[in-house]
C-alpha cells in the first residue's frame, strides 16, 4: 500500500529511476530517493528483445565498463534491438564486428539471447541472482569510496581456521571490540572500576585481556605462540594480523583456541570467583586443538569419497549426457555431447567449439541447448538429460524464471525440451561422466563441430564400454 500511495505521488507517468524529488516531500520519500544513485550505480539491462535498450547511454554489457565507450556512434543503430536479427533470435554477426572494437563486439556476442520474444530486464549486478540485497548494496557504496574492508583477509583466515562456529565467532566479537570488557562496560556508565580483575595494574580492554596481562604472556609463552615484538598497537585487529603473520597458518587454529580460552578463564573468574591456572588452559588448548584434527581428518572428503558410475536410462527414453570446458583466456569452450539407450550403445555423439562464451555456466546451459537438439534431430522422443554443473541442473529442473545472464539459454533449453513426450534433468557427479568429458576434448581434434550416429571416436567407445562392465559384470 505504501509503495502504491508514494508511486501515485511522486511519479505517477515515470518510474523510480527517472523520478524527481519534487516540492516539500516527505521525509520517507526523501531517503529512498537518496538511494537512487546507489540503484544506478549496479543496474545494468539483461537484453531481451533489445527495444528498451540505447546503444550509446545505457549499461547493457556484462563487463567491467558496462557501457559502449570505446566504439564510436554508427548512424542508423540506436538500441540494441538494432543488433538483433528477430527471425533467428540471435546477433546480426557481421553487422557487430564491423561497426564496433574487437574487444566490445566480443562482449556483445558473449550475451545469450532468448530464442523467443522476450522483454528487456533491469538486473542488479551485485548479485549473481540480479536481485538486489542490503548486502551487495554495502558492498557497492564501500568500492564506490574507495575504502574496501581491510579486514576481510583476516577474518578469511579466521573462518578458514575449522574451529567451531562459536570460537571464530568470540574472535569476531574481539576485532569489533563486542566484548563487555570493564573499559567497555565504564564507557556506558555500568561499572565503575575499569582495572583489570586479575593483575588490578591497567584497564582490562581487549588488548589487555588478550595480549598484555601477565596472565596472557605466561599462556602465549608457554603454548610457544610467538607475539609481536612491537610494544604497542593501535587494536587488537593489528595484534592478531601479526600473529597469525608471525605464526603462520599452521598454528591458526591453536590461536584462536586460546583466545576463546583466555576469555572464558576471564568469565570464571568475574562471575564465579574462580581463578583458572595457566597450565589448565595449556591442557584444554593442547586436547581441544588434537580433537579437532583427528575429527577432521577422519570427515576428510578423500576418507567418504565414493565413484559414482554413470546408469542407463530405462527404455523407451535415451540419455544425453553433456559437458562443457571454459576457457577463460580466450572467452571459448569445448563441448562434448554423448547420447546412450538402455543398454549403453551409443546412438549419437557429437563435440564443437564454442566462441564468445561469457562463464562455465553459460557453457555447460550451451551444451543442454545443443544436446536437445542432437537428440530432436535423431528423432528422439524420450529423454533424460545429465549434466555435472549442478548450478545449471537445478536451474532447468526448477522452471522459475530468474535474472541470471544465463537466464536465456535455460529458457531456451526448457522451450526445446517442451518438444518431446518426456524430457528430465539429472545431476551426474564429475567422476561418473568420463565419456562425454572425451568427447569434449576432441574438440581439440577439429576446427568445426562433428557429429557421430551410432559411433563416436575410440577413446569415448573405450571409456562407454567400461560403463557397460560395471553394469553388467562377468
Amino acid at each position: 500500500m505504501v509503495v502504491r500511495l508514494i508511486r501515485a505521488k511522486y511519479y505517477p507517468t515515470s518510474d523510480f529511476l527517472n523520478a524527481r524529488l519534487g516540492s516539500n516531500p516527505s521525509l520517507i520519500w526523501k531517503s529512498i530517493w537518496s538511494a537512487r544513485g546507489l540503484l544506478e550505480m549496479g543496474l545494468r539491462w539483461k537484453v531481451g528483445c533489445g527495444r528498451s535498450i540505447s546503444m550509446w547511454n545505457d549499461f547493457w554489457l556484462p563487463d567491467w565498463i558496462p557501457r559502449l565507450v570505446s566504439s564510436l556512434p554508427v548512424s542508423g543503430i540506436s538500441n540494441v534491438a538494432d543488433l538483433i536479427d528477430t527471425l533467428s533470435g540471435s546477433w546480426k554477426t557481421d553487422l557487430i564486428l564491423n561497426s564496433f572494437s574487437t574487444h566490445d563486439a566480443e562482449v556483445i556476442l558473449s550475451i545469450p539471447l532468448p530464442s523467443c520474444y522476450q522483454y528487456d530486464v533491469l538486473v542488479w549486478c551485485g548479485e549473481h541472482t540480479g536481485i538486489y540485497t542490503a548486502r551487495s548494496g554495502y558492498r557497492r557504496l564501500l568500492d564506490s569510496t574507495g575504502t574496501p574492508p581491510i579486514e576481510s583477509n583476516l577474518y578469511r583466515k579466521v573462518w578458514q581456521s575449522q574451529c567451531p562456529a562459536k570460537m571464530n565467532i568470540q574472535c569476531w566479537k574481539f576485532i569489533k571490540n563486542f566484548v563487555p570488557t570493564r573499559t567497555n562496560l565504564c564507557f556506558r556508565k555500568l561499572a565503575a572500576d575499569p582495572l583489570c580483575n586479575k593483575c588490578f595494574q591497567a584497564p582490562e580492554d581487549v588488548i589487555h585481556v588478550i595480549c598484555d596481562c601477565f596472565y596472557a604472556k605466561q599462556l602465549w609463552s608457554a603454548l610457544w605462540i610467538r607475539e609481536p615484538t612491537n610494544a604497542i598497537y593501535l587494536s587488537f585487529r593489528e595484534w592478531l594480523e601479526e600473529v597469525f603473520n608471525i605464526n603462520g597458518i599452521q598454528n591458526t587454529q591453536e590461536i584462536i583456541t586460546t583466545i576463546y580460552a583466555l576469555w572464558f578463564a576471564r568469565n570464571k573468574l568475574v562471575f564465579e570467583g574462580i581463578i583458572t591456572r595457566v597450565e589448565e588452559i595449556i591442557t584444554y588448548v593442547k586436547g581441544y586443538c588434537l580433537d579437532l584434527q583427528l575429527t577432521q581428518s577422519s570427515l576428510s572428503p578423500g576418507s567418504t569419497q565414493v565413484t559414482v558410475r554413470w546408469r542407463p536410462p530405462i527404455a523407451p527414453a535415451v540419455k544425453i549426457n553433456v559437458d562443457a570446458s571454459f576457457y577463460l583466456a580466450t572467452n571459448s569452450a569445448n563441448m562434448g555431447i554423448v547420447i546412450r539407450d538402455s543398454e549403453d550403445f551409443i546412438l549419437g555423439a557429437k563435440c564443437s567449439k564454442m566462441e564468445c562464451i561469457s562463464s562455465c555456466f553459460a557453457a555447460e546451459a550451451y551444451a543442454v541447448v545443443h544436446g536437445l537438439r542432437l537428440a530432436a534431430d535423431l528423432g528422439f522422443r524420450h529423454v533424460v538429460v545429465e549434466g555435472d554443473s549442478l548450478s545449471v541442473i537445478e536451474k532447468l529442473k526448477s522452471g522459475l524464471d530468474d535474472r541470471l545472464d544465463i537466464s536465456a539459454i535455460v529458457w531456451n533449453a526448457q522451450m526445446l525440451a517442451q518438444n518431446f513426450r518426456t524430457c528430465t534433468f539429472s545431476f551426474i557427479p564429475r567422476n561418473g561422466n568420463f565419456p562425454v568429458h572425451a568427447m569434449a576434448k576432441e574438440s581439440f581434434n577439429f576446427s568445426s563441430e562433428r557429429v557421430w550416429v551410432e559411433e563416436a571416436p575410440d577413446a569415448v567407445v573405450h571409456l562407454a564400454a567400461e560403463d557397460r562392465r560395471w553394469i553388467d559384470p562377468p
